[in-house]
């Protein structure tokens, strides 16, 4: 199996400060080899309006081949998002996510600063129930997700610059089959041995994997474990990496 295969968690630090950030990462990338084989990007969402010697000052606590992710969620004009994705050209993101109402010129904008990031679309929320989004959007959140994609594809055509989107683990498998050239990121990663959370549309790592997901976002699984039913933050990271390796090998 190739190393590559397994890498498929990006690992979401929300709600922390700079040194407590660092002092979780120092702990991970030298507890377990095998663990950290699975930890592609580390995501910044509340923590990326820090300014970029923040990020910088998190990022050199990781390898130097861990990708970063800026969930900034953007959509504004297209000269706001080009000084805005201005601010963040020097630490090379790997992944920039952008909601569905920015406008195409917009998205072009971003490509153009950012030529290296991939641009993902956030539609559908995953802490929305399916039976909420249906009520108040008129439609599932698969099909929400869809009417987008193909909106941007239709604007845009060859020049589309999104690349991929995030979705729940729920509608990982209908949009794989329908957007093959999307990869598609889950959060609302919930194994087995996990509490739930504010997320609604949650699946394990190993469904998520199978259902069509490229990645998967992590945050409480990987950082807090489920310490009330004996499963450390240590161990919940172990069992998390047994399961991708059990989803891939398959």
């Amino acid at each position: 199996m190739n190393n590559k295969d397994v890498r498929r968690v990006i690992w979401a630090l929300d709600g922390m400060g700079v040194t407590a950030a660092q002092d979780v990462l120092d702990k991970v990338f030298v507890e377990n080899s095998d663990v950290n084989q699975m930890i592609a990007m580390i995501k910044l969402n509340d923590m990326a309006l820090l300014g970029e010697d923040a990020i910088i000052s998190i990022m050199n606590h990781v390898p130097s081949d861990t990708g970063l992710f800026i969930d900034g969620k953007w959509a504004d004009v297209s000269g706001t998002m080009r000084n805005i994705a201005k601010r963040y050209a020097g630490l090379s993101p790997s992944i920039v996510t952008v909601r569905e109402s920015i406008h195409w010129k917009s998205l072009l904008a971003i490509r153009d600063v950012l030529p290296q990031a991939t641009i993902a679309l956030v539609s559908a929320l995953t802490d929305i129930s399916e039976a909420d989004f249906l009520r108040d959007y008129g439609m599932v959140p698969r099909e929400y997700i869809a009417r987008h994609l193909e909106k941007f594809q239709r604007y845009l055509g060859d020049d589309n610059s999104l690349g991929a989107s995030v979705c729940s683990p729920l509608e990982a498998s209908w949009l794989s089959e329908r957007f093959p050239h999307i990869k598609l990121i889950t959060p609302s990663i919930r194994s087995l041995w996990m509490k739930e959370d504010h997320q609604q549309r949650t699946l394990p790592a190993d469904e998520a994997i199978k259902a069509g997901a490229k990645f998967l976002v992590m945050g409480s699984q990987l950082t807090k474990g489920n310490p009330e039913e004996g499963i450390s933050a240590v161990k919940s990271r172990q069992m998390t990496f047994d399961e991708i390796v059990s989803a891939v090998s398959v």
